[in-house]
């Protein structure tokens, strides 16, 4: 879709919080939003504790030059749905925290967002709680 000059198109992005639940605004324990920036302008808005992660394993892939799809689901009060970004080294990408402080990350949580990228559907944004399981479920795991 396309926006007038001057607009950005903003999209709330499927968040996943701490606790592991959907929805995009009980997202962690300061409640502290940022936007995934993606392309010409087009802004997802995530909690800061996922997009921590989610920017940590994104850098991880366009520092070896790979070009991968990431996925997310769409929470029903937000409308439903998919979302799914082609990213490659190609295209502008930045991430605005709210926070000052970045958070503590989790090396489960970003093996399982990097493990996930290898599938067929792409790196996986899945909540923090079932990162442990995504893993240990995981072909390489063992």
């Amino acid at each position: 879709m396309k926006h007038p000059p001057g607009t950005v198109a903003r999209h709330r992005a499927a968040v996943v919080d701490v606790k592991g639940t959907t929805g995009g605004h009980r997202c962690c324990d300061d409640g502290k939003m940022g936007y995934l920036i993606y392309g010409s302008g087009a802004e997802y808005e995530i909690d800061d504790r996922t997009l921590a992660h989610l920017k940590i394993a994104i850098i991880v892939k366009l520092r070896l030059q790979e070009s991968f799809l990431i996925n997310w689901t769409v929470p029903a009060e937000e409308g439903s749905g998919r979302v799914s970004l082609w990213v490659s080294p190609a295209i502008p990408l930045q991430f605005r925290f709210s926070g000052s402080r970045p958070p503590e990350l989790n090396r489960v949580w970003l093996e399982a967002m990097a493990l996930s990228s290898h599938g067929t559907r792409g790196m996986v944004v899945m909540p923090e709680s079932e990162a442990e399981a995504f893993v240990a479920s995981a072909p390489s795991a063992g």
